[in-house]
């Protein structure tokens, strides 16, 4: 095989590569994840960081979570920077121990916040009690919702 056909064969493996990389990240996420990993990059050229390694990303983690507001933030953007960096530079952070202990000191202590849901009673006097003129479409809502939910799986949840 002649030089020229080398470098033909080459481009067009880099080319595949580059297009199976692109699609490694989901779709309906993929510019917060791009967002992510661009914010990393800002982050290690303002610090002159030329090699990333565990202890890099142990700074940089330690410098976001003074920023975001709860653990589960910075685990979230564990899951995004371990991916991207999969992909654009071929390292796996997953190894790195100590930035993943220091991810589960951050969440001792930590008390999700959980969502407020109606008991049976408020659904059943809401829907008896509330004028119709004024909520019969989320009258609608809740009892489809209800239905729906019903029909999905096993719930001990009967009006």
């Amino acid at each position: 095989m002649s030089d020229s056909n080398e470098v033909v064969d080459f481009f067009e493996i880099e080319s595949s590569a580059n297009a199976a990389r692109a699609s490694l990240l989901p779709e309906k996420s993929k510019a917060r994840y791009e967002r992510t990993y661009t914010y990393f990059k800002e982050w290690c050229n303002s610090k002159n960081v030329k090699t990333i390694n565990e202890t890099v990303l142990l700074a940089y983690f330690n410098d976001r979570a003074s920023n975001l507001t709860s653990p589960t933030s910075l685990w979230s953007e564990y899951s995004m920077l371990k991916l991207t960096l999969c992909a654009n530079e071929n390292l796996d952070i997953s190894k790195f121990k100590q930035v993943i202990s220091f991810l589960k000191r951050k969440n001792d202590g930590y008390i999700p916040k959980k969502a407020n849901i109606f008991t049976k009673e408020e659904i059943t006097r809401f829907l008896c009690d509330a004028p119709d003129h004024a909520f019969l479409l989320m009258k609608v809502a809740m009892v489809l919702g209800v239905a729906g939910a019903c029909l999905a799986g096993p719930m001990n949840f009967i009006i």
